[in-house]
């Protein structure tokens, strides 16, 4: 999504999983190829898990509010959006833990995403960096994105009369009670006093679908750029990440009658090496 230029030596990038702390080794090397339906049941840390280590139906992200998961398991999910799959991790030499997730998944309608013409598909999270608070693990942007800034904006007052933003490569922290936020008309990101409502068109049928998350939300930090959208609620209590697939150029519009407070940068393309 955006440059990752974490200071981290190759012999941690190569370091087994068992070098993790042990509240967060499963992430580094369990999969649903190997890993059964039963272990974030079984697991001493299972409160901590992928939603493809479950099975579909007992997610949060698609329990709406007021509803109830089938099973009564205290589950966190590291990710409540539509696309986090196999999350990795790895050790930066100042002893940071940083995750990284492959945004796809391939259950989903991988088949049918446009990108397919162009010879790809998928990308991978931005670099996150992992902590454990509150008998929760929290997940922020790995701070060396904050280079990729340009010049910050800010903006305050109703949410309808919000700029437009250009959504190729943009950075938005946003404060709201109640807010509506569209993606280039692909993505919709919905807040109130439930919590994060997310929806977007089935890529197969035209219908909508939608992930939740549930909970006080009292700021977002959101990274965007042409196919991906990453959404840190609460400064990383929850995470929310999804592909979309807008006509470009494509904006970010803000909609409805509470008031908001907004900080925004473009961010500078960039590559990996």
């Amino acid at each position: 999504m955006h440059a990752r230029p974490l200071s981290t030596p190759a012999s941690a990038r190569t370091s087994p999983p068992a070098q993790a702390p042990a509240s967060i080794a499963p992430l580094s090397y369990w999969s649903r190829s190997h890993a059964p339906a039963s272990w974030t049941a079984a697991s001493e840390t299972g409160r901590f898990c992928s939603s493809s280590f479950i099975p579909q139906a007992i997610t949060r992200s698609k329990v709406p509010p007021g509803g109830k998961a089938p099973i009564g398991l205290d589950l966190h999910e590291l990710d409540a959006g539509f696309e986090f799959y196999a999350p990795q991790t790895t050790l930066a030499e100042d002893g940071r833990r940083i995750l990284i997730g492959w945004m796809g998944v391939p259950d989903g309608e991988e088949m049918l995403q446009p990108t397919r013409a162009h010879g790809w598909m998928h990308q991978m999270t931005c670099p996150r960096e992992l902590r454990f608070r509150d008998g929760r693990l929290w997940q922020t942007p790995a701070r060396e994105l904050a280079a990729l800034r340009e010049d910050e904006q800010r903006w305050q007052g109703r949410a309808s009369e919000a700029p437009d933003l250009d959504a190729t490569r943009l950075e938005f922290e946003l404060s709201a009670a109640q807010v509506n936020v569209d993606f280039g008309g692909a993505l919709r990101l919905m807040v109130d006093e439930q919590g994060v409502r997310l929806e977007r068109a089935s890529l197969k049928t035209g219908e909508t679908l939608t992930r939740y998350w549930q909970g006080d939300v009292r700021h977002l930090r959101v990274l965007c750029d042409r196919s991906s959208v990453e959404i840190f609620i609460n400064h990383g209590e929850g995470v929310m990440s999804s592909r979309y697939f807008p006509d470009h150029p494509a904006r970010v519009r803000f909609e409805g009658a509470s008031d908001i407070t907004l900080r925004y940068w473009s961010l500078r393309a960039c590559m990996i090496e």
